[in-house]
Order: structure tokens, then C-alpha cells, then sequence
């Protein structure tokens, strides 16, 4: 069985390295969460740790405005608010064209250098624009999915910490986790799926989304250690970056931060030197990471759509198969007498060497 992994995260290495117009799109694939199924994690853990019923209505005034209606005196301020709402719709609208495009044109980038054609910037930016509807419907279905099963979930558990206090906090959060996380990760991994069978192959939007789900029920198990060897990855980016962060603030937190801050020219510096380096430390790490994630992925839906691929555990498990064989194994000592034994052959003797010599030779079994 050949190795999996290793080579889609070689390959996917080289096309972000060779390919830098993709970099461009990764500034703001980004934004789509280089955390990947683990982010979920993240985001289930930190709503379980922010628990409190008293915030219950406090969620209800931001999502239904009730503050900004109840203090508003004039029709003048509502038109206002309202003006402002919609400058805001507007530019969630902008922003997640560029995203959804700039995902699209990755994953079309890296669909056409891997099948060894020449992948131009114009022309992927072009050709994304024709998926543009559907990748944004499946990343919409997945974050209100994602975050309904949030809701389902935690709903309950507040009104149970509210009737029996905070003792119970933490054995209804590890319920939470077991029901919500598997299901939340089997939506992000067939809503990735399903884009890829739209942007590659072409497929409608219910036919891309039914084969997702045949290809992830069939490669669950490669699905895992793919996010599992990607999530390694992003950790010892993540400490390399922290470390470059602390070489770059380190001495100015280390100065005397009142005398910095009350001069112009002390904050200038800060800004200029510190702060604007970090800023595109950052942005450049981030697009490196979105990028090649969207690559490793596109990579490997291509070799589990194209042919059929194991698992490194399903690989482990049948070499040691292979291996504990009882034809492949010795033991007691009368078992060495079966193995192959050296054959002696008399080679002709040639001018100026001695009379004979032996060499051994093992038979072919």
C-alpha cells in the first residue's frame, strides 16, 4: 500500500510554495478558519465555559436589536439604524463574495497544476465566479447548522445549571461534547466534500451534497487523520509564530511602557516597528496556512474520488497482519531447518588464480 499523506502534504507544500498568486486568495480564504474541524471543538468549548443563564436574555437583545428599538426617541435615529444595518448587509455581502471566490479559485488552482496544466490568476479568478452561489450555500449551511446544534445543545444545559446550580456544569458539558462535536464535524467534512464535487467536478448542488455524504461515509477514517496530520501542522506553525511574536514585542514590553505611550513620537515607533511588522507576520502565516489546507484537501478528494485509498491505521493494522502470518514467523529452532539453505558451486578456475574457490549462492525460493 503506497503512503497517503506524506505525499498530498509534499505535494500541497510545493503548489503553495510555487504558486504565490494563490497567496493572494488565502488572505482571504483566511476567513473561512484555518482551525478546521478543531475550531469546532474550540467554539463548543468555549459557549460550554461561557455558560449563564443570566445571559440568556441579553442573547435574545442582540439578536432581535431590542435595545436600539427601545432606546430609540425619533423616527430620525431609526432611519438612521436602519440606513446603517444595511451599509453593513452590504459589506457582509462584499466580504463574503471575496471569500467564497478566493476559496473557489484555490481549489480550481490546485485542481489544474495537479493535473499539470498552467494555472493563471485571471482565468481562476474568472472561472470561480460560476461557483460562486452554491460554495457559498454549503458554507452557509454548514455555520447555521453548526451553530443551531450550538443552540439545541446548550439551551438545555442552561436550563439545567439554572435548576441545578454549576454542580452539574461540567458532566452535562462532556454530554454536550460527545453528542455535538461528532456531528458537528461530519457536516464540516461533507460540506467540504460537496464544494469539491461542485468546483472540480461539476455537479449540481442536492447531487454534489448526496455523493459528499457517500465519500465521507466510505473515507471517514482518512477524513480523521488527514485533520488530525493538518491540526499538527497548524500547532507547530502556531508555536513558531508565538515565538517570532515574542522576539518582536519582547523588548518592548520589557522598556518602560508610561514613558512610550505619553510621547507621540515613543507610540509612532511602536506602531511602525512593532505592531505593523506583527500585523503582517500574521496576515502572511494565516494566508500560508489557508492556502495550504484548501490545497492538501482539494489533493485529497482528487486520489479518494479517483482510485481507492487506506488509512494509515487500516495500513498499520494489515502489516502487522502480514507480518504475525504464521508462514512468516520462526518459532522454535526446528523451524530454521525449512529456510532456504546455501548451496556450495565449484566456479571454473581461471589463469593465475588459485585451483578453487567457494562461493555460496541461496537458492531461489
Amino acid at each position: 500500500m503506497q503512503p497517503l499523506y506524506r505525499i498530498i502534504l509534499k505535494k500541497a507544500w510545493d503548489i503553495t510554495r510555487k504558486h504565490k498568486f494563490l497567496w493572494f486568495f488565502g488572505i482571504f480564504a483566511l476567513w473561512l478558519g484555518n482551525g478546521g474541524e478543531m475550531q469546532i471543538f474550540f467554539r463548543t468549548l468555549y459557549a460550554v465555559e461561557d455558560l449563564s443563564f443570566s445571559k440568556i436574555p441579553e442573547f435574545i437583545n442582540q439578536i432581535f436589536l431590542l435595545d436600539i428599538i427601545k432606546n430609540s426617541t425619533s423616527i430620525n435615529s431609526i432611519l438612521i439604524w436602519i440606513a446603517f444595518v444595511l451599509i453593513e448587509i452590504i459589506l457582509a455581502v462584499f466580504v463574503a463574495w471575496l471569500i467564497t471566490i478566493s476559496q473557489v479559485s484555490i481549489i480550481k488552482s490546485t485542481d489544474t497544476v495537479s493535473k499539470g496544466k498552467t494555472a493563471l490568476f485571471g482565468e481562476q479568478f474568472k472561472e470561480s465566479q460560476k461557483h460562486f452561489f452554491p460554495v457559498l450555500g454549503f458554507n452557509i449551511i454548514s455555520e447555521l447548522l453548526i451553530s443551531l446544534l450550538v443552540f439545541l445543545l446548550i439551551i438545555p444545559l442552561l436550563l439545567v445549571i439554572a435548576m441545578g446550580g454549576l454542580k452539574f456544569k461540567f458532566l452535562v458539558g462532556v454530554i454536550v461534547f460527545v453528542v455535538f462535536l461528532p456531528i458537528a464535524i461530519i457536516i464540516s467534512f461533507v460540506m467540504r466534500y460537496a464544494i469539491n464535487f461542485v468546483t472540480i467536478r461539476g455537479e449540481r448542488f442536492s447531487s454534489a451534497l448526496s455523493k459528499a455524504w457517500i465519500l465521507f461515509k466510505t473515507n471517514w477514517l482518512i477524513s480523521l487523520e488527514m485533520a488530525f496530520a493538518l491540526l499538527i501542522i497548524n500547532t507547530i506553525i502556531g508555536i513558531f509564530t508565538i515565538y517570532i511574536t515574542m522576539i518582536i514585542i519582547g523588548p518592548f514590553f520589557s522598556s518602560d511602557l508610561l514613558s512610550t505611550f505619553t510621547t507621540t513620537d515613543g507610540m509612532l515607533k511602536v506602531v511602525i516597528f512593532r505592531l505593523l511588522p506583527l500585523a503582517i507576520l500574521y496576515i502572511f502565516v494565516g494566508a500560508g496556512i489557508a492556502v495550504y489546507q484548501i490545497v492538501a484537501w482539494t489533493l485529497l478528494f482528487n486520489e479518494l474520488v479517483e482510485s481507492k485509498r487506506y488509512s494509515k491505521l487500516v495500513r498499520i493494522i494489515a502489516s502487522l497482519s502480514s507480518y504475525t502470518k504464521t508462514k512468516n514467523q520462526i518459532f522454535k529452532s526446528s523451524d530454521l531447518e525449512k529456510l532456504p539453505k546455501e548451496d556450495k558451486i565449484l566456479m571454473k578456475r581461471r589463469t593465475g588464480r588459485p585451483k578453487s574457490k567457494i562461493v555460496k549462492k541461496v537458492k531461489k525460493s
